[in-house]
């Protein structure tokens, strides 16, 4: 069976369309990944803070010099917003993308990061 060259057209135009897509979702990926993997350096020093004194310090300015030389900056996105709750008790560590719309936050219960929308 012979297709007629509509038809093979219309199929090279969906699959590259489908491509156009999956490029275009995916655009922020290397960008995010360097983020997770500076937010980790943090991270680390936050769960160094928290067993050696209890708590999450109150601000991450306090990791510095301390446990780390600076506070690495996000590879995508804003800058790191950072808050403690129950005294301390509980920490949030996220990036918000420039529109602010996504947030790439860490599960600090999880021990992952997510990407939420």
């Amino acid at each position: 069976m012979k297709l007629p060259l509509a038809e093979i057209v219309v199929g090279v135009l969906v699959a590259a369309a489908g491509v156009g897509v999956y490029l275009y979702a995916h655009r922020d990926e290397p960008a995010i990944e360097a983020t997770k993997d500076r937010g980790d350096t943090i991270v680390e020093g936050l769960e160094a803070h928290r067993a050696e004194t209890g708590r999450y310090p109150a601000a991450l300015a306090e990791l510095v010099p301390a446990r780390l030389d600076s506070l690495p900056a996000p590879a995508w996105g804003g800058d790191w917003t950072y808050r403690t709750l129950s005294d301390g008790e509980y920490a949030e560590l996220y990036v918000r993308d420039d529109d602010g719309r996504l947030t790439l936050r860490y599960d600090f219960a999880g021990g992952r990061w997510a990407l939420d929308n």
